[in-house]
């Protein structure tokens, strides 16, 4: 599990309240939600807040003499994975009391055919399969699914680029007039890995090679590997 059920527990109270909670209300609100919960003080409250915040699962600021918890994107992100990895888990474990018979392949002895009365068909029929969820369950996961949904279409991809070119990748923009002939060259080589050979192989490195003399770093950086990969190709008659 990414989170423990008291790391939960809280998290999921403190998501439920964006505008942030103090630890007292969260504590009431953990104890009218979880009837079993494991937390049954707010000092508990405090350590489990303290584990959240080390882990930049929620931030903490200071409100008058109390301070407000709420919720990070990691912390959402955390919260999210630990719900479908609980969910997924109570799935295998309703389904873990079905299990397939194996095959005998040894042949079947012939048994008489016993007639199935009216009266006999409860018996026989086997209760229809259930997952033990309830309806505001399924309507939490639901409401969460949606939330993701928004978020994603919410990310400001603004300064992307720049920050995986600081990290040390050859980023190519396909808006881009320059760009765009190099990313349908990648691609069809992509598609194409297996090929056994190309033609005119000499001239087309040393096309190539001119051009990395001519253009920026980073698309430099790129034909030069297109070269590499082309090297390694052999050479077919035109």
């Amino acid at each position: 599990m990414i989170l423990n059920q008291s790391n939960t527990e809280v998290l999921t109270i403190i998501s439920q309240n964006p505008i942030g909670l103090n630890t007292a209300d969260i504590f009431k609100r953990l104890v009218e939600t979880y009837k079993d919960s494991a937390i049954t003080t707010p000092s508990e409250v405090s350590k489990v807040i303290w584990t959240l915040r080390g882990k930049a699962y929620i931030t903490s600021l200071e409100d008058g003499k109390k301070k407000t918890h709420k919720i990070t994107r990691a912390g959402e992100i955390a919260l999210n994975a630990d719900s479908d990895e609980r969910l997924e888990l109570a799935i295998v474990a309703d389904m873990a009391g079905t299990e397939l018979v194996p095959v005998d392949s040894k042949p079947i002895p012939a048994t008489p055919l016993i007639p199935v009365t009216e009266s006999l068909l409860p018996a026989l029929l086997l209760p229809p399969a259930r997952l033990s969820f309830t309806f505001e369950e399924l309507e939490d996961l639901v409401g969460e699914r949606i939330q993701d949904f928004n978020s994603l279409k919410a990310v400001d991809l603004t300064g992307a680029v720049s920050v995986a070119k600081q990290a040390g990748y050859t980023v190519l923009d396909p808006d881009d007039d320059l760009h765009a002939p190099f990313i349908t060259i990648i691609n069809i080589m992509e598609t194409n890995s297996s090929h056994p050979g190309i033609t005119h192989k000499e001239l087309k490195i040393n096309t190539l090679q001119n051009l990395i003399n001519l253009l920026s770093d980073d698309i430099s950086t790129v034909l030069g590997e297109i070269v590499t990969n082309l090297n390694q190709l052999e050479g077919l008659p035109a």
